[in-house]
């Protein structure tokens, strides 16, 4: 291994151990939620009660109203409380240390599975890349936000994400439909990516995940007799109340805060009644512009299923219905592949460098939740347009990520992409 392999590799080491020392020296914030559903769950109690007395009062995430509850709120399925409970025998502050440095392995898996999907070869180029892959994602606002503030489970679903799309490249549908029926047992609404594995065909990954869901998801909650504090909880979450605060970023919250009456934003048009139409009317224009772009065939290179999967994941996050800052993490997978589809064509392609630098900048992007909220103006009132806009920043980025992913895949489908050494099948 050339000695700039090395120094870079130990960079990225050093880097990477910084970002996990800030990590653990910050307080838990979502996970102080598991811990406690957990520890709910292990003494026999519902872990939804917070969630219920929110949607009793009517509270949610950013509201100006006094936060009914202590903490967060958990609203996720019981699977990952599940999981959590053996956590609970430590004190918080050790269980969160545990808690982080599974984040950092699901991170450092998740480069992996992208390094795989890249090339074949286990050469020095290979480590190189794996651990240029690690510092990225980890830097990546969102995930770094997940790691160092939240606690979120994010990462774990892009490394769930990240295997199943690795899974499905290699044609080990089992092992694929495992990995998504487990993110899906954790965030349910990921459920609509089988949408793009249907099309393509893969009918038993979809039962295998379908399988391995409903067993994750239903089991616990029928057999603790939680299915109606689940369903009520969840309801609250993807509700209008919650979509309408500035934490929701999908075109959803967009029509909410453009179309209806809230404590946010001043509407440009007091109209409700066209939520619901313009909604399924963004529906029908995702799904069809996934059917266009999203080859049947699955005799593909990898770094073009890999976008084609990119693309369906940010057509996930801009339909909603809630879509946070947090949940961009998952456009790490679709973001790498774009920039190494620009990166394997920029010598001998101007739209590839500015496809590259456009990239590159979205991935390198500063911590702006203060804008996306309105700099918290609506504390004191609701925002007039058009500082409102500020408030879809996220939504923004969706979009971005979404048209460049596309250009991606425009440019690896050029008649001379298959002279490219990413380009091609490993």
């Amino acid at each position: 291994m050339p000695g700039w392999h090395r120094l870079t590799l130990t960079g990225c080491v050093l880097v990477l151990l910084a970002i996990y020392l800030r990590a653990v020296a910050s307080p838990p914030i979502d996970f102080s939620a598991y811990y406690g559903a957990a520890a709910d769950l292990r003494a026999g109690r519902t872990p939804y009660f917070n969630a219920l007395i929110w949607k009793a009062a009517g509270y949610v995430t950013g509201s100006t109203d006094t936060k009914p509850t202590p903490g967060i709120a958990y609203v996720y399925p019981p699977a990952l409380a599940l999981v959590i409970v053996p956590l609970t025998e430590l004190p918080i502050h050790a269980a969160t240390i545990v808690w982080i440095s599974l984040l950092f392995a699901c991170v450092i898996g998740t480069a992996w599975c992208l390094a795989s999907l890249l090339v074949s070869r286990r050469d020095s180029s290979f480590w190189l890349l794996f651990a240029a892959l690690a510092l990225g994602i980890a830097l990546f606002k969102p995930v770094r936000g997940a790691l160092t503030f939240s606690n979120q489970a994010d990462p774990l679903i892009l490394l769930l994400l990240a295997g199943t799309v690795l899974a499905f490249v290699r044609r080990r549908d089992g092992w694929a439909g495992v990995l998504l029926g487990l993110a899906i047992a954790v965030k349910p609404f990921v459920a609509v990516l089988v949408l793009v594995l249907l099309w393509k065909g893969a009918y038993r990954l979809v039962s295998v995940a379908g399988l391995v869901s409903v067993v994750l998801v239903l089991g616990p909650l029928l057999a603790r007799g939680l299915f109606e504090d689940f369903a009520a909880a969840a309801l609250h979450w993807g509700g209008p109340l919650m979509a309408a605060s500035p934490v929701g970023q999908s075109v959803y919250s967009l029509l909410l805060r453009t179309l209806t009456v809230q404590p946010y934003t001043v509407p440009l048009v007091e109209a409700p009644w066209l939520v619901t139409p313009l909604l399924a009317l963004v529906g029908v224009v995702l799904i069809g512009l996934l059917a266009r772009t999203v080859s049947r065939s699955r005799d593909l290179t990898p770094i073009v299923q890999l976008l084609e999967f990119g693309l369906a994941i940010a057509a996930m996050l801009i339909f909603g219905p809630l879509t946070e800052e947090h949940h961009l993490a998952y456009l790490a997978l679709g973001l790498t592949g774009t920039l190494a589809a620009g990166l394997s064509r920029w010598p001998i392609s101007a739209s590839a460098r500015r496809l590259t630098i456009a990239t590159a900048a979205l991935l390198m992007l500063p911590g702006t939740q203060a804008i996306a909220w309105g700099f918290y103006l609506y504390r004191d009132g609701p925002i007039a347009p058009p500082l409102s806009f500020s408030t879809f920043l996220f939504l923004y980025l969706l979009v971005a990520a979404a048209i460049v992913n596309l250009a991606a895949l425009r440019l690896l489908r050029a008649p001379d992409a298959s002279d490219q050494g990413l380009a091609r099948s490993p």
